[in-house]
């Protein structure tokens, strides 16, 4: 476990695991070198980003900020193109750039800020949003909007709880959806999440949580981007073997 500590006496102290703080290193010079070059408020500026992760997560659950298994990013980015989050965190982001919920402590990591105000023209983005009903309609919509007014191809791969008894607006907005291109879904306990507490994980071993829920995955795409980045049965063939190597306990390193 690595600490960082900061304040006049350092009294102030946050825990964080050794290879989440190499990674987080690696963000903030990707990003910082040029503004930063000497890394001087590296530090301060780490310190500031996980007490507003403390505050936001408390004592919340290991479900809190989940996200993929590896085997699963590495898969949609070499079958899909995909080279983004648009629902991550400094902590559990596996691409260099991603959204997140708090730009002003977030960004010296690689944030682009909130997912709402990201207008991206067109490229291949990958979805798995915290489980807030409001918020998953606020995102179906928004990305409606952006295929709309896409002008090159634009793809989304969106990751939901397949919740059905009954279902939620969102899924049943994603299934309707005249972009909805293809949809397919992992059935509950055949598959695991990242704990949404990884960063103050020592043992590997605690690194993921099966998932007592089906994840249903419903690729947006506009004509363009099902061109590009066409969701073939071969494909999802190979998208869901992936879910089943979540064993692997590899942590994440920016792509």
């Amino acid at each position: 476990m690595q600490f960082v500590r900061y304040g006049r006496d350092n009294s102030s102290q946050q825990g964080i695991c050794r290879s989440v703080f190499a990674k987080l290193q690696q963000l903030y010079t990707l990003h910082c070198t040029e503004e930063d070059p000497s890394m001087e408020k590296f530090f301060p500026r780490l310190w500031c980003m996980l007490t507003r992760y403390q505050a936001f997560l408390g004592q919340q659950s290991q479900n809190t900020q989940a996200a993929l298994p590896i085997p699963v990013f590495e898969a949609i980015s070499r079958l899909f193109g995909v080279t983004f989050e648009l629902f991550a965190s400094p902590l559990n982001c596996y691409f260099k750039q991603y959204c997140s919920a708090f730009p002003d402590t977030d960004c010296y990591f690689g944030s682009r800020g909130p997912v709402l105000d990201f207008y991206p023209l067109e490229g291949s983005f990958e979805a798995n949003p915290p489980f807030s009903e409001e918020l998953m309609v606020a995102m179906v919509n928004h990305m409606e909007n952006l295929l709309k007014e896409a002008t090159g191809p634009l793809s989304f791969m969106v990751f939901l709880p397949d919740w059905r008894d009954p279902p939620t607006e969102a899924l049943v907005r994603l299934e309707a959806s005249p972009y909805n291109r293809r949809q397919t879904c992992v059935l509950p306990f055949e598959h695991s999440y990242r704990n949404g507490m990884q960063h103050c994980l020592e043992r590997d071993e605690d690194l993921y949580v099966k998932s007592a829920h089906g994840t249903l995955i419903v690729f947006l795409q506009n004509d363009a981007g099902f061109m590009k980045w066409t969701p073939t049965s071969e494909k999802i063939k190979d998208l869901l073997i992936a879910f089943g190597q979540q064993s692997s306990h590899r942590r994440p390193q920016p792509q």
